[in-house]
Protein backbone atom coordinates (compact mmCIF):
# COMPACT_ATOMS: atom_id res chain seq x y z
CA UNK A 1 0.00 0.00 0.00
CA UNK A 2 1.42 3.55 -0.66
CA UNK A 3 2.32 5.30 2.12
CA UNK A 4 0.64 8.63 2.85
CA UNK A 5 1.64 12.20 4.02
CA UNK A 6 0.80 12.72 7.72
CA UNK A 7 -1.62 15.09 6.97
CA UNK A 8 -3.86 12.92 4.93
CA UNK A 9 -6.32 10.81 5.59
CA UNK A 10 -5.72 6.92 4.56
CA UNK A 11 -8.94 7.15 3.15
CA UNK A 12 -7.51 9.50 0.24
CA UNK A 13 -4.31 7.34 -0.39
CA UNK A 14 -5.90 3.56 -1.29
CA UNK A 15 -6.14 3.73 -4.89
CA UNK A 16 -5.92 1.01 -7.52
CA UNK A 17 -5.69 1.47 -11.39
CA UNK A 18 -6.53 -1.30 -13.52
CA UNK A 19 -6.63 -1.01 -17.22
CA UNK A 20 -8.83 -3.56 -19.59
CA UNK A 21 -9.29 -5.96 -16.96
CA UNK A 22 -11.86 -7.85 -18.56
CA UNK A 23 -10.71 -7.65 -21.93
CA UNK A 24 -10.44 -11.19 -23.93
CA UNK A 25 -13.32 -12.70 -20.84
CA UNK A 26 -16.31 -14.34 -21.41
CA UNK A 27 -19.53 -13.14 -19.80
CA UNK A 28 -19.30 -15.37 -16.47
CA UNK A 29 -15.29 -14.41 -16.37
CA UNK A 30 -16.05 -10.44 -16.93
CA UNK A 31 -18.92 -11.06 -13.92
CA UNK A 32 -16.48 -12.20 -11.46
CA UNK A 33 -14.11 -9.53 -12.57
CA UNK A 34 -16.99 -6.82 -11.77
CA UNK A 35 -17.69 -8.60 -8.48
CA UNK A 36 -13.95 -8.58 -7.50
CA UNK A 37 -13.47 -5.19 -8.47
CA UNK A 38 -16.54 -4.12 -6.61
CA UNK A 39 -15.51 -5.93 -3.78
CA UNK A 40 -12.53 -4.05 -3.57
CA UNK A 41 -13.98 -0.80 -4.03
CA UNK A 42 -16.79 -1.79 -1.40
CA UNK A 43 -13.75 -1.89 1.09
CA UNK A 44 -12.71 1.52 0.77
CA UNK A 45 -10.55 1.42 -2.26
CA UNK A 46 -10.59 4.46 -5.18
CA UNK A 47 -10.45 2.02 -8.55
CA UNK A 48 -9.80 3.70 -11.44
CA UNK A 49 -11.13 1.62 -13.72
CA UNK A 50 -10.22 2.35 -18.14
CA UNK A 51 -12.60 -0.52 -19.64
CA UNK A 52 -14.01 -1.41 -22.61
CA UNK A 53 -16.69 -3.83 -21.47
CA UNK A 54 -20.00 -1.67 -20.66
CA UNK A 55 -21.34 -4.14 -18.76
CA UNK A 56 -18.47 -4.26 -16.33
CA UNK A 57 -18.28 -0.51 -16.33
CA UNK A 58 -21.85 -0.02 -15.49
CA UNK A 59 -22.27 -2.66 -13.11
CA UNK A 60 -19.26 -1.60 -11.22
CA UNK A 61 -18.64 2.42 -11.63
CA UNK A 62 -20.12 5.09 -9.89
CA UNK A 63 -18.91 7.94 -11.86
CA UNK A 64 -18.13 7.41 -15.55
CA UNK A 65 -15.72 9.33 -17.68
CA UNK A 66 -16.16 9.11 -21.38
CA UNK A 67 -13.20 10.23 -23.37
CA UNK A 68 -13.91 10.32 -27.46
CA UNK A 69 -10.54 10.87 -29.61
CA UNK A 70 -8.62 11.53 -26.02
CA UNK A 71 -11.17 14.89 -25.03
CA UNK A 72 -13.48 14.27 -22.45
CA UNK A 73 -16.95 13.90 -23.87
CA UNK A 74 -19.30 13.25 -20.62
CA UNK A 75 -18.97 12.67 -16.92
CA UNK A 76 -21.82 11.18 -15.02
CA UNK A 77 -23.78 8.65 -13.47
CA UNK A 78 -24.14 4.96 -15.14
CA UNK A 79 -27.76 6.10 -16.08
CA UNK A 80 -26.59 9.56 -17.04
CA UNK A 81 -23.91 8.38 -19.54
CA UNK A 82 -26.40 6.01 -21.01
CA UNK A 83 -28.71 8.53 -21.65
CA UNK A 84 -26.73 11.15 -23.03
CA UNK A 85 -26.72 12.08 -26.60
CA UNK A 86 -23.21 12.54 -26.88
CA UNK A 87 -22.02 9.38 -25.92
CA UNK A 88 -24.75 7.87 -28.16
CA UNK A 89 -24.18 9.63 -31.59
CA UNK A 90 -20.40 9.10 -30.72
CA UNK A 91 -20.15 5.51 -29.72
CA UNK A 92 -23.72 4.46 -31.89
CA UNK A 93 -23.94 7.15 -34.63
CA UNK A 94 -27.02 8.60 -35.57
CA UNK A 95 -30.17 6.83 -36.40
CA UNK A 96 -29.93 7.75 -39.84
CA UNK A 97 -26.54 6.33 -40.27
CA UNK A 98 -27.69 3.34 -38.94
CA UNK A 99 -30.12 2.81 -41.44
CA UNK A 100 -28.57 3.81 -44.29
CA UNK A 101 -25.59 1.79 -43.54
CA UNK A 102 -27.83 -1.34 -42.98
CA UNK A 103 -29.59 -0.73 -46.32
Amino acid sequence: MRRCAPDFSTRFCRRRATAATAAGLNVTEAAHVSELIARIRDDGTTVILVEHHMDVVMRVCDEITVLNYGRRLAHGTPAQIQEDPGVIEAYLGRSGENESAQA
